[in-house]
């Protein structure tokens, strides 16, 4: 985790911290991460790796990232983002 002036800070060490205003990154979600991070999971998504580019489809990358979001979903994972069900309700 990186403040405004660039010290990184270890995991372990993030929520002594708080959300004082020093962190590089502060959207809300970024917010939620650094409260409730335990640990990287790269188990939930190595199927997905690499991710090759497609420059004639520029939606590709959204696509993947909802489906994903909608994958852990359903398997009772508490995820923030984009979701693919409204674009599919809306395709039938």
């Amino acid at each position: 985790f990186r403040r405004e002036d660039g010290a990184l800070i270890a995991q372990d060490d993030v929520q002594t911290f708080g959300e004082d205003g020093g962190w590089k990154y502060n959207s809300p979600n970024t917010k939620r991460i650094r409260k409730c991070y335990l640990r990287h999971r790269p188990d939930l998504y190595a199927e997905l790796n690499p991710l090759a580019r497609d420059n004639n489809d520029k939606g590709r990358t959204l696509r993947r990232e909802e489906n994903l979001a909608d994958k852990l979903r359903n398997r009772s994972w508490k995820v923030e983002g984009p979701t693919g069900k409204e674009r599919h309700s809306n395709d039938e």
